[in-house]
């Protein structure tokens, strides 16, 4: 028997046995459906967050580390560089910005970690999260090597003038002298 034109074909189900609204219940959209974290961002993610942790550590040290930070300078120069340095650490602790967005970077760290179960899996917002994550990680080690690269002369200066002398010192007591050969 065939069905009426125009009647039971409209309300007979597609598949035996599930309506349209079933079918659509049981439908997934596939751009909130969570999908593995790519191994570079991953890493690139724990880099970030680290470099993050590194420091936010480091700034809250500084003001503990500062007053010692002035045995580190060579007496005798550097002293527009060490200046700099001076500044360059004040203007990191008392930086309200730098704070508030280490602050934000942390919290949603944590949040991101939770919800991704460790960076394992997680839909395309969080991927994204991880990837502003290691961007600001990468922004926070520029933060840090800065610090590194104004200390860095004065340990230079430091090692040679100690180097120095104790090559005087050891040239004085005759450590570099030939010693005597014995005659057979």
């Amino acid at each position: 028997m065939l069905p009426e034109p125009y009647t039971e074909q409209d309300t007979a189900p597609a598949f035996p046995g599930m309506s349209l609204h079933d079918f659509m219940e049981r439908t997934a959209v596939y751009e909130h459906t969570p999908v593995a974290f790519p191994p570079r961002l991953r890493r690139a993610a724990w880099l970030g967050m680290g470099f993050t942790l590194i420091t936010v550590s480091i700034i809250l040290l500084i003001p503990v580390l500062g007053t010692g930070m002035r045995a580190l300078y060579f007496p005798f120069m550097l002293g527009a560089l060490n200046h700099f340095l001076e500044s360059y650490l004040h203007w990191l602790v008392a930086s309200v910005w730098i704070r508030y967005v280490d602050g934000a970077l942390l919290g949603s760290a944590l949040v991101l970690l939770l919800l991704t179960r460790n960076l394992r899996q997680g839909r395309l917002e969080q991927q994204w999260l991880a990837f502003i994550q290691a961007l600001a990680g990468c922004l926070n080690l520029l933060l840090l090597m800065s610090i590194v690269l104004l200390i860095l002369p004065n340990i230079l200066l430091w090692i040679i003038s100690i180097l120095t002398v104790l090559i005087l010192v050891a040239a004085f007591f005759g450590v570099f002298s030939p010693s005597p050969r014995r005659a057979s």
